[in-house]
C-alpha cells in the first residue's frame, strides 16, 4: 500500500471480492475508507491458507531442539516435544525477571525481547530462541525479563523435567557452555541483531575460553577473532589510540574480513578472558555479521 506500480493503494483492491484482504506496506493507521476495503494485522499474525491435519509446529520444535541437542536420541527429544503450547499477546511477559521459571520456554512462532531496564538493554529474539533454561539449571532468579514482541506460541518445558532431560543425556557441561556463550552474546553490539538461533548456535560451538595476562600485546589479526568477555584492553593503529575495549568488545576483524594489518594492536591493561572463535567463516556465512565488520573497519579508518 505504499503507491507507485509495485506496492499500489487501497483503493486498487476495491471490490475485490477475496474473503480477506490484508493492507500493508504503510506505518499509519488505516483511514475508514481503507478499512471498508481491506484490514490491518499485528505483525507475527497467522492465517490458515488451506488446512491440514500435520502439526508443524511440533516438526519445528523437534528440529530446532535437535540443534540444540545434536547428541541427544530421538526418544528423548519427542518427550520434550510432546509438553504443553502455552500461547502470548503482543506485549504480555513470558518470564519475569528475578524469579526461577515454573518452565523453560522454546519459541516457536512470533518475535520476543529481552529486557535488562538497568543497562537499558531490549534485545529481539527469533524463533528457535531457548529462555530461561541458565535460571533453571543454576536455580538461580533471572536478572532479565523476557517479553512478546508479536504473537508468540512457545513449548513450555517443566522445570523438573527439562533438569532431568539434562542429567540423563550427561549433557550438563556442554549446556551451560553453550548458554552461557548465548546470554554473553545479548550483551555485544556486533550479535544484537535478528540473527537467527541456528546461526548463534553454530558460533558459540567455535567459541573456547582463552587468558591474556595484563603486559601482553599482541597482533590482534594474527591472534583471530575474539570477543572480550572480562576485564580490558586497549587497541592501537600505527601508534594511535583508537579505543579502550571493555566486555562485549572484539578485536581480530582482518581473521574475518581477510587482508591482515600489520599496524594494529591490541595491548591488555587488566587480566582479561576471551571468546576465541576458532573459525571464522562461522562469521563470514552471516551477511549481517560481515557488513557490521565492515561498519566497525570503516569508522576506525
Amino acid at each position: 500500500m505504499g503507491g507507485g506500480l509495485i506496492h499500489g493503494k487501497a483503493v486498487d483492491f476495491e471490490g475485490d471480492e477475496s474473503k480477506k484482504i490484508v493492507l500493508s506496506h504503510t506505518d499509519r493507521p488505516l483511514t475508514e475508507s481503507e478499512q471498508e476495503i481491506g484490514v490491518e494485522e499485528t505483525f507475527g499474525s497467522i492465517d490458515v491458507l488451506i488446512p491440514g491435519n500435520e502439526d508443524y509446529l511440533l516438526i519445528y520444535a523437534e528440529n530446532h531442539l535437535k540443534t540444540y541437542y545434536p547428541t541427544v536420541p530421538h526418544s528423548d527429544l519427542i518427550m520434550l516435544v510432546n509438553c504443553e503450547r502455552r500461547s502470548y499477546g503482543v506485549g504480555e511477559t513470558i518470564i519475569p525477571s528475578g524469579v526461577i521459571p515454573d518452565s523453560v520456554h522454546l519459541l516457536l512462532t512470533g518475535t520476543a525481547e529481552l529486557i535488562k531496564d538497568e543497562f537499558g538493554i531490549s534485545n529481539p529474539l527469533s524463533s528457535a530462541s531457548l529462555i530461561g533454561d541458565l535460571s533453571v539449571l543454576s536455580e538461580t532468579p533471572t536478572t532479565s525479563t523476557y517479553r512478546a514482541r508479536s504473537p508468540v506460541e512457545t513449548l513450555a518445558i517443566p522445570r523438573v523435567l527439562f533438569h532431568e532431560f539434562i542429567l540423563r543425556n550427561q549433557i550438563l557441561e556442554q549446556v551451560e557452555h553453550l548458554q552461557e556463550m548465548l546470554e554473553f552474546m545479548h550483551h555485544c553490539w556486533l550479535l544484537q541483531e535478528m540473527i537467527s538461533y541456528p546461526v548463534k548456535i553454530r558460533i558459540a560451538r567455535h567459541a573456547v575460553l582463552s587468558k591474556h595476562k595484563k603486559g601482553d600485546t599482541f597482533n590482534p589479526d594474527e591472534k583471530g577473532f575474539a570477543f572480550l568477555k572480562t576485564g580490558k584492553a586497549v587497541l592501537w593503529d600505527n601508534g594511535r589510540l583508537v579505543r579502550i575495549l571493555t566486555p562485549g568488545d572484539f578485536w581480530g576483524v582482518g581473521a574475518v574480513l581477510g587482508g591482515l594489518s600489520q599496524n594494529i594492536s591490541v595491548e591488555i591493561v587488566e587480566d582479561v578472558t576471551t571468546y576465541r572463535i576458532t573459525n571464522p567463516e562461522v562469521l563470514r556465512q552471516a551477511p549481517i555479521l560481515r557488513w557490521k565488520l565492515l561498519e566497525k573497519t570503516g569508522q576506525r579508518s
